[in-house]
């Protein structure tokens, strides 16, 4: 009640006391990020949004998106990329959105990587069972020219792990 009354404050300490009490749902425990977030608090909203994804997952249940989207927007406004990518590769996972993979590319092609790592974001693609039609294909290519195998490009690669042998050899 004292949540969608805008008692921040009030809310809170209910929260911690039925936290205590141990009568907390997945989905009261999510409300407790949300809350410390909008108190500009984002070491207590992460704290309490990684209770809410471990209950969510004790349930059996997926965790909510706005959970990672706070560790996210917490992330960028302490200008902290490793954890950036942390968060938006959980958000790719849980969602698979274009606009999180579009951020995490981007994000881990800013320092002009070598090609072991281009490649290895393209195994954090195939983990993540990112598959974008044409793009596949181009991929496939691109990484078949830079292994010296562009005999093989033309019907892609078959499996992922094949991409990232030249790298490694």
């Amino acid at each position: 009640m004292a949540a969608s009354n805008n008692q921040g404050t009030k809310a809170i300490e209910y929260g911690k006391q039925a936290f205590d009490a141990g009568a907390m749902r997945p989905n009261d425990l999510l409300i407790m990020s949300q809350l410390y977030y909008q108190q500009k608090d984002c070491k207590a909203a992460g704290i309490w949004g990684d209770r809410a994804i471990a209950a969510f997952k004790e349930q059996g249940m997926p965790p909510k998106e706005v959970l990672y989207q706070i560790k996210l927007q917490c992330a960028a406004d302490a200008s902290q990329t490793t954890a950036e990518i942390s968060a938006l590769y959980d958000l790719v996972r849980l969602t698979n959105k274009t606009s999180y993979w579009n951020n995490l590319l981007r994000l881990e092609r800013q320092d002009e990587r070598d090609d072991h790592n281009t490649l290895m974001i393209y195994r954090l693609m195939f983990d993540t069972q990112f598959h974008a039609g044409g793009y596949r294909l181009y991929r496939d290519g691109t990484v078949a020219r830079r292994c010296g195998t562009a005999g093989r490009s033309a019907n892609g690669f078959g499996k992922a792990d094949e991409h990232f042998r030249c790298a490694q050899g």
